[in-house]
Order: structure tokens, then sequence, then C-alpha cells
């Protein structure tokens, strides 16, 4: 009682097991657009039908067989749905019979296994009631039957949806068609404007560029002329200054000249004054000094009143002359510090005459 319990159970988890794997195959297939997968699909589909036909033929007691012949039965055809979903997921509508028809082929096999193996483990239970074998036959045809309406009424569907959808097609082509015709239209059109666009701005462009290639030969003419003008203009420029500084250098050179001429001759006339005025000095002073040793000489001589009159005229006298002698002396000192002091500024002049006389030369030697 235990070991039928345990296959029974056993048998369940398989059964179940299987279904569940082979949707999950299935949906991997899908997702992953890989068509290889459908063959293992319907492999494994005969497969677990077979595995469950081996363990319900195990089972002892006849009414666990007779069950697990109708789950054997089921599972065959629930492989033969999953097997046609898994057709229909790789449908392809521009090979119809190729895509649906082969893997349908192969989905039906497992509902002729499951059938036929679940059907001997029903009969078991069943061999009171008429031909199950035949009862069984029919069934399965009739299960053909609504297959192949199923079928029939899926290539209809597809018929109708291709048919549809070449109607569309051949629409959306004439049409088309139409849009094509305009679009050559439009671009004779477009390209005969483009044409004449291009025939209007080429004559342009060739007007516009002869007149600027004329005007540039003018141009050209133009500073050529300019340019040796400029030349002549610079170089009559360069004589007038070399003119110019040649004849600053001789003016400066003559007033140089003549400043030193002046400078000597005033030298020579102030050093003449100056020797005169102390010349005159000194004569006074000796003059002087003979007037008083002979007044004073009289003076001790002689001591009366008319000599002593004559003695205060003559020491006036002396003090006149001693101060015009000073005055002369004072007046010879201001005119040599004015003459020195002309001196000065004439020696300042003399050197920046000169200076101005050594930049000359030097820029007419680096013209």
């Amino acid at each position: 009682m235990t070991s039928t319990m345990t296959s029974m159970r056993n048998f369940k988890t398989w059964y179940l097991g299987g279904i569940v794997l082979s949707i999950v195959l299935t949906f991997i297939a899908h997702f992953n657009q890989n068509n290889e997968l459908s063959p293992l699909i319907l492999v494994f589909g005969v497969g677990h039908v077979f595995i469950l036909a081996i363990m319900g033929f195990i089972i002892q007691r006849p009414k666990d067989r007779a069950a697990a012949g109708l789950r054997v039965q089921t599972s065959g055809y629930l492989h033969t749905l999953i097997g046609f979903s898994a057709a229909l997921f790789q449908l392809d509508p521009e090979n119809l019979l190729k895509t649906i028809v082969v893997p349908l082929s192969y989905a039906l096999f497992t509902s002729i296994v499951g059938w036929c193996l679940g059907g001997e483990l029903v009969n078991e239970l069943h061999e009171q009631s008429g031909d199950p074998i035949t009862n069984e036959s029919e069934k399965l045809a009739q299960e053909f039957r609504n297959f192949a309406d199923s079928l029939t009424v899926i290539h209809r569907r597809y018929a109708q949806e291709i048919s549809n959808a070449s109607e569309s097609f051949q629409d959306h082509l004439q049409r088309v068609a139409v849009a094509y015709e305009r679009m050559l239209d439009t671009y004779e059109l477009q390209l005969n404007r483009l044409n004449k666009k291009h025939s209007e701005l080429s004559e342009q462009l060739e007007t516009s560029q002869q007149k600027f290639i004329d005007t540039q030969s003018r141009y050209y003419q133009k500073h050529s002329e300019l340019s040796e003008q400029l030349e002549t203009s610079q170089q009559r420029f360069i004589d007038n200054q070399n003119r110019y500084y040649l004849q600053m250098e001789n003016a400066i050179e003559a007033q140089l000249s003549r400043l030193i001429a002046k400078h000597s001759e005033l030298y020579n006339q102030l050093d003449n004054q100056l020797e005169t005025s102390q010349q005159r000095f000194v004569d006074s002073q000796n003059r002087c000094y003979v007037q008083m040793e002979g007044a004073i000489n009289y003076f001790t001589s002689i001591l009366s009143g008319e000599k002593i009159s004559y003695f205060a005229s003559s020491f006036a006298s002396l003090n006149e002359q001693t101060n015009f002698a000073s005055q002369s002396m004072e007046k010879v000192a201001i005119s040599s510090e004015n003459v020195s002091r002309y001196l000065d500024n004439s020696k300042v002049l003399i050197k920046e005459l000169e200076n101005l006389l050594n930049l000359i030369s030097s820029y007419r030697r680096t013209s």
C-alpha cells in the first residue's frame, strides 16, 4: 500500500514537473528568439509522455493505473497545445507552411502517444465497456478533426490578414508612386530653376570677377605710380634735408667763427681796458703818494698858516683822487664780472653749437 502511494506521488511529481518545464522552455525560446529550442521542446514532450506511461504501467493498483492513464492522455494533449503555442510564437507570415505545419506535426505526435498509452492504462479499469480501442480511436479522430478545423481557421485568418496587408501595401505603394511622381516633377522644376539661377549667378560672377580684375589692375597701376612718386619725393626730401643740414652746418660754423672772433676781440678789449685802468690807478696812486710825501715834507719844514691851508687843499685833492681811483677800481671790478659772465655764457653757447654741429655731421653720415 505504501509502495503504491509512493509510486502515485512520484507519478504526479513527474507529471507536473514535465508540464511546467515544457512551458518554461517554450517561453525561453520565444523571448530569446531561439528557434533551435523548438525541437528540444518536442523531444522533451514525447520523452515525458513515454516516461509517464512507463510509470503508469508500474503502478499495481488498477484504479491508480487508470488515473495515471488519464493523466498520460492529458499530458499528451497538453504537450500538443504547448508545441502548438511554440509553433505560433515562431510563426512567419511569409512562409506559413514551413514555420507552422512541421512543428504542429511533431506536437500532434505527443497526443498520439499520450492517447494510445493512456488509453491502454484506462482500458484495464473499463474492460466491461465496449471496445476501448475503437472509442479511443474515435476520440483521437475527433481530436484530429478539431485540430484541423482550428488550423484551417488560423490559416484562413492569417491568409485574410496577409491579403489585407497585401492590399494595404498595394495602396501604400500606389500612394508612394504618386508621391514619387510628384517628387520627380517638383525635382525637375526645382532643378530647372536652380540651373537657371546658377547660369544667372555664373554670369554675374564672371562680370563681377572681370570688374574686380580691371579694378585691381587700375589699383596696381596707381599703386606703382604712387610708389614711384613716393620714391622720388623721398629722394627729394633726403636731398633737401642734406642741403638744409649743409647750410645749417655752414651757418653754424660761420656763426661759431664770428662768435669766437668776437669773443677774442672782446677779451682783448677787456684786457686792454683792464690794463689801462690798472695803469691809471697805479699812476694816480703814485701821484697821490708823491703829493702826500711832498705835503708832509713841506708841512714839517714850514708850519705857517698859508702852508697849512695849502696842505689841507692838497690833502682834499688827494682824497678826491683816491675816491676817484676807488670808484674806477669798482667799475673795473663790475666790468670784469660782467665780462666774465658773458665769457662763460659764450663758452656754453659755443659748446652747444659744437654739439649741434657734431650731431648734424653724424646724421649726414648715417643718411
